[in-house]
């Protein structure tokens, strides 16, 4: 291959020289993908994350190899390189929803819950999953959570409650059922007040 790619540097016009080039190109491309997975597989993931690399040099406009180059990144727990690997995947390919999954649990994992919430939009826009959907839920409740004020998230651990607390956690907690409720014309609520 490199002989092959030193002619065709001083000769532009060797066309059965390029099509040499290419198909072993392809067949080293295949060869190191192969050896990555199967490293994968047997957890040799140093082993599979050298061999996911020739592979990108090989070709570097293949999107599925930095993802799974990220996901053995992960495993070797460079958490950092993953997260560059799936952006990588997702610049190459934005129709890459496992890549965008990826993206989001490296995010959630860095404590990063808004970033990942977006990243997992656009794995949902583009493969719906009920698991994901619930995992996007869960993200969205603790943010909700997070923005209320101090003296809410210490309520639930008070082995007292004020009728203005207990107001306040089913207020919050029951929140979509609250709404849905038709209160009456007229009536007001005041254990709640200056709460």
């Amino acid at each position: 291959l490199r002989s092959f790619e030193a002619a065709r540097s001083v000769d532009r016009s060797l066309d059965a020289v390029r099509r040499r080039v290419d198909v072993l190109q392809f067949r080293v491309l295949q060869a190191s993908l192969s050896s990555a997975r199967r490293a994968a597989d047997a957890g040799r993931y140093d082993e599979a994350a050298a061999a996911y690399r020739q592979a990108i040099v090989t070709s570097p406009g293949s999107p599925f190899l930095y993802r799974e180059l990220g996901v053995v990144e992960r495993r070797l727990g460079a958490a950092a390189q993953a997260l560059e690997h799936f952006q990588k995947s997702v610049e190459l390919d934005p129709t890459d929803a496992a890549a965008w999954r990826e993206i989001g649990e490296v995010l959630e994992e860095r404590q990063d819950p808004t970033a990942a919430l977006a990243a997992y939009a656009q794995a949902a826009g583009l493969d719906p999953d009920p698991a994901l959907q619930e995992r996007m839920s869960r993200l969205q409740a603790g943010l909700a959570l997070a923005r209320l004020p101090a003296e809410y998230r210490g309520v639930a651990d008070s082995p007292t409650l004020t009728r203005g607390e207990l107001a306040a956690l089913v207020g919050v907690r029951l929140g979509p059922l609250v709404d849905a409720a038709q209160a009456p014309a007229g009536r007001v609520v005041t254990d709640a007040e200056r709460h």
